[in-house]
């Protein structure tokens, strides 16, 4: 299967590979994990690199998304660890805060450097979830934990706030610290969904780390490096991110939209040829009506291989029926042409310019916020028919490429 699209059918059920390093050996061994997803088509959506260490620790985004690239977990001359939660939210359990000693993270009882300050046992937990840069569907698909135990600890992991906490023994054989570089640390890998994850120690004390106990070419050489590490030649934890969408819709395709509203009866997204002569992918597709809006989520990064889509496209929408004079006047929609408000806000639709007869398509109105100076949707089509009831049904048809909301 490509690894950047899935159909996820794996609901509840995820599998966790161990990496075990001892002093001279390396074991492999798949563990099942409990854990929670829903159906769907996939897009990788980027990743997240950990990296833990006593001389500076940060968090650092690479892929699509237009987020933050880095995240700085700052360490006081107590050990205390704090970070803003941008990219990765870091929680505790069972003590006054996070703590990072010899490059490994766990929770503070007290406000000393001791090496236990920089573990977790017992009640204790840490746990990692997505921050608030990415939005509700973005989630980790894969996560390449690097941690180190001690006194026998097994390795607890809960996802999603699961009532699931999945125990997987871990090499103990040396004392966690710096004292034997890499030979004691453990690469837990797990691959399936989820927003959050909570660690805990079964037994014994467990560090969380993320390639601080030396250098890629040493993690490597002790077999402690996950396929993703590898591909980025990072010893870091590492979180392979996923993003969810309903559908995948090739040229000539169309879907129809998700009912969880009802802003809307009815809408259609309906996918022409690319741009140019640029070669059709399928590209993922979420529509849905909700209760104020429609709103329309894609990319335009191909399913196969990622490349760019020139995606053309129109949407059909019926609205809901409105108590309202005929014709019902356009100012009554309005569209937000990045989807969230973030950059532009709710504003009225406006008509396209016209229809170019060589290339058969709507002609954009001019607008120097987007590229290429044009306006990424605007209105083909606008009906409205009386009901029988005194209601007006009004019937749009758009054509654009982008994100948007309506309503």
């Amino acid at each position: 299967m490509d690894p950047k699209v899935s159909k996820r059918n794996r609901r509840g059920v995820i599998i966790a590979g161990l990496l075990l390093a001892g002093p001279t050996t390396l074991v492999s061994s798949p563990s099942l994990v409990s854990g929670s997803g829903s159906g769907g088509v996939l897009q990788s959506a980027g990743t997240l690199r950990i990296h833990i260490s006593s001389a500076g620790s940060t968090i650092t985004y690479t892929g699509p998304l237009a987020v933050p690239s880095s995240q700085v977990i700052s360490i006081d001359s107590r050990c205390n660890a704090a970070s803003a939660t941008t990219l990765l939210a870091i929680t505790q359990t069972g003590g006054t805060g996070a703590g990072i000693v010899n490059n490994g993270m766990g929770v503070k009882t007290k406000n000393t450097c001791a090496t236990a300050q920089g573990q977790f046992t017992g009640s204790q937990t840490l746990t990692i979830a997505l921050g608030s840069a990415f939005p509700a569907d973005v989630r980790v698909d894969t996560a390449e934990f690097d941690v180190e135990a001690k006194h026998g600890a097994r390795f607890g992991v809960q996802l999603d706030a699961s009532a699931t906490v999945t125990v997987i023994p871990l090499s103990t054989s040396a004392d966690n610290g710096p004292d034997s570089g890499v030979g004691d640390n453990n690469r837990v890998i797990v691959t399936e969904n989820f927003r959050s994850a909570t660690l805990s120690a079964v037994g014994g004390a467990i560090a969380f780390e993320g390639g601080g106990d030396g250098t890629y070419a040493q993690y490597l050489a002790a077999g402690l490096v996950g396929p993703i590490g590898t591909s980025l030649t990072s010893a870091d934890t590492i979180l392979k991110l996923v993003r969810e969408y309903d559908h995948a819709v090739a040229c000539g395709g169309f879907v129809n939209a998700t009912v969880l509203g009802g802003a809307a009866s009815s809408a259609t997204f309906t996918r022409n040829l690319n741009s140019g002569a640029a070669e059709c992918e399928d590209i993922p597709v979420t529509l849905q009506i909700l209760a104020t809006r429609v709103s329309l989520l894609k990319t335009t990064l191909g399913l196969q291989t990622e490349a760019p889509q020139a995606v053309n496209a129109q949407l059909r929408i019926v609205w809901a029926p409105v108590a309202a004079p005929v014709p019902v006047p356009l100012s009554a929609r309005q569209i937000d042409l990045d989807g969230d408000g973030s950059a532009f806000g709710f504003e009225s639709v406006r008509w396209c310019s016209g229809f170019d007869t060589v290339t058969l398509r709507a002609i954009h109105p001019d607008d120097a916020r987007f590229p290429g100076g044009k306006l990424p949707w605007c209105l083909v089509s606008s009906t409205e028919v009386l009901q029988a009831n005194g209601t007006v049904v009004q019937t749009q048809v758009y054509d654009g490429s982008g994100d948007p909301f309506w309503r």
